[in-house]
């Protein structure tokens, strides 16, 4: 049994291994939703049944990321609204920075 803490109480996963005849040795079987952090909780291959495809890379840390925002607002609406803000903020410090030093040469080539 693998304890999960969830946003109300902690959910209690049960996990079953059944033994074959044959050439296979040993299988087990997950029952559940395909959650994240649960699946990571479980065992941590079994995070690839969930397909990102090729941005995983990036669409992993977003995930987290959100999910952890959830926690504090309890409200997937909210999170989204909140996480784009904070990504906004991040890209557009560096746009902004960008555009100071495009600003700098366009002054400097004038002369």
């Amino acid at each position: 049994m693998v304890t999960v803490p969830g946003p109300t109480a902690p959910k209690q996963l049960v996990a079953y291994q059944a033994a074959l005849d044959g050439a296979v040795d040993d299988v087990a079987f997950y029952l559940g939703p395909k959650q994240f952090d649960m699946l990571a909780a479980t065992d941590r291959e079994l995070v690839r049944v969930i397909n990102f495809g090729i941005f995983s890379w990036m669409v992993v840390p977003l995930l987290r990321a959100l999910n952890w925002i959830n926690g504090y607002l309890g409200n997937y609406g909210w999170s989204i609204i909140a996480l784009t803000i904070l990504i906004n903020a991040v890209i557009s410090r560096c746009d902004t920075r960008a555009s100071c030093r495009c600003g700098r040469c366009r002054t400097c080539s004038r002369r």
